[in-house]
């Protein structure tokens, strides 16, 4: 998973999709689960579905908080839709 430009790209390691930033309805994380797996809900469906599950980078001094992704999507895709 990665954000350039105003899109996010999701790659299942054989395939990759592109998935424009005012797509994004919702970001979640699951902190009860083991490294925090960050959910992005889809506006429309695409080849991997209406939402992309993925786990952040571990980062071991951040326990008991948000990882840096989780946010930094949802500040993304908040932003494109106010922009329209």
């Amino acid at each position: 998973m990665r954000i350039a430009g105003e899109s996010l790209y999701a790659s299942n390691y054989v395939t990759e999709i592109r998935v424009p930033l005012s797509d994004i309805g919702a970001v979640s994380e699951n902190r009860a689960l083991n490294h925090d797996p960050v959910t992005v809900t889809l506006a429309h469906d695409t080849p991997f579905g209406c939402s992309i599950t993925f786990m952040p980078k571990l980062r071991p001094f951040l326990l008991w908080r948000s990882s840096p992704s989780s946010p930094s999507c949802g500040r993304l895709a908040a932003n494109e839709s106010q922009m329209r």
